[in-house]
């Protein structure tokens, strides 16, 4: 069974709009927008997809004024058949500042008595942050500085709350108050890396529910990706990374004493071959691990119609030699899987 969206709509006159758009591309009818509320907005359809028939009439080869008359034609019941766009499951890696976490706590005279920090809420990601330290308050010494995002008050998490939310929790703190605050982001802060999927393993793609594929298959093509494909891939751009840094530092220490490229220092010269060596063979890996997955999905999908192959991202390499040819070569690691349709 090949993935086909079957959508059916009321035309309320023969004369209205049915909140599609297309056009003529490599002699295929190509949808280019479905208007939001129409009559198709919900049934599956969408941009880019390739309409093969209305109403039974197939449209391939047909021009755009040929199709415009056919939905014209019709005055009410409308059926819409069309294939689904590729799908790409894939993964982005991606990194987060482990900011320092402050932690200050402060006496109040009296319960009344005000804490000398002002706070605003900022948007988009909402969040509590320090706007003034008023000097010689309670806390100006205290490490929390304008521009600090507020984690707690007391114990209490304020994310998400309004300004007088806040303002009321310490107007009840009668003695001792505690603040946990973030530091501002810092470019020379350690980062911690982390993979996000562009996609869930709860929710069938469109190409996959026009065929038939049940949910179970998609979950287990979802769970390879995650813990064969993501990890080798992950591996391969890690050691990768750990190169480009090693490289850095040692080329930049040979300069500084005088020297200029590789070849000094035969401990060095033997790091930079095995580490070279295990570039490529992580590479290798990954692009075993991601072939070894798209074969299973492969097997899963086939009475389906459907074809996975590997999705990849290209990276541009360094050039090694004023006298390379061609300029830059490319790399190619497998982030994911593209489905399409065999038809």
């Amino acid at each position: 069974m090949s993935p086909v969206i079957n959508a059916t709509a009321t035309k309320p006159s023969p004369s209205s709009e049915i909140g599609i758009y297309f056009g003529i591309q490599d002699h295929c009818v190509k949808i280019t927008k479905v208007v939001k509320g129409g009559l198709f907005s919900k049934s599956g359809l969408e941009e880019g997809q390739e309409i093969i028939t209305i109403n039974g009439t197939h449209v391939d080869d047909l021009s755009k004024d040929e199709v415009t008359a056919i939905i014209a034609s019709i005055e009410t019941e409308i059926n819409i058949t069309a294939r689904p766009k590729p799908f790409n499951a894939f993964f982005k890696i991606k990194r987060r500042v482990i900011s320092p976490v402050i932690n200050a706590t402060a006496t109040k005279p009296s319960p009344s008595s005000k804490i000398g920090v002002v706070f605003g809420i900022q948007q988009d990601p909402h969040c509590v942050k320090i706007t003034k330290v008023v000097k010689g308050g309670l806390f100006s010494k205290s490490g929390l500085k304008e521009g600090q995002e507020v984690i707690t008050i007391n114990g209490t998490h304020v994310d998400g709350l309004s300004k007088d939310e806040v303002t009321a929790i310490i107007a009840s703190i009668e003695t001792k108050i505690n603040i946990t605050a973030k530091t501002k982001p810092n470019p020379r802060d350690p980062t911690r890396a982390y993979h996000d999927m562009n996609c869930n393993p709860d929710e069938l793609p469109i190409i996959m529910k026009a065929a038939g594929v049940p949910p179970h298959k998609w979950r287990k093509i979802y769970q390879l990706i995650e813990s064969e494909l993501v990890e080798a891939t992950w591996k391969s751009v890690e050691m990768d990374e750990i190169y480009d840094r090693e490289m850095y530092n040692y080329t930049n220490k040979q300069m500084a004493k005088g020297y200029v490229g590789l070849g000094f220092e035969s401990s060095h010269e033997r790091k930079a071959l095995l580490m070279t060596h295990q570039c490529a063979a992580l590479a290798n890996n990954a692009t075993l691990a991601a072939t070894d997955v798209s074969i299973h999905a492969n097997a899963l999908l086939a009475p389906h119609g459907i074809l996975a192959s590997l999705y990849l991202v290209k990276a541009e390499l360094p050039i090694y030699s004023t006298k390379q040819k061609g300029g830059a070569n490319f790399a190619n690691k497998p982030y994911g899987l593209r489905f399409v349709s065999l038809e």
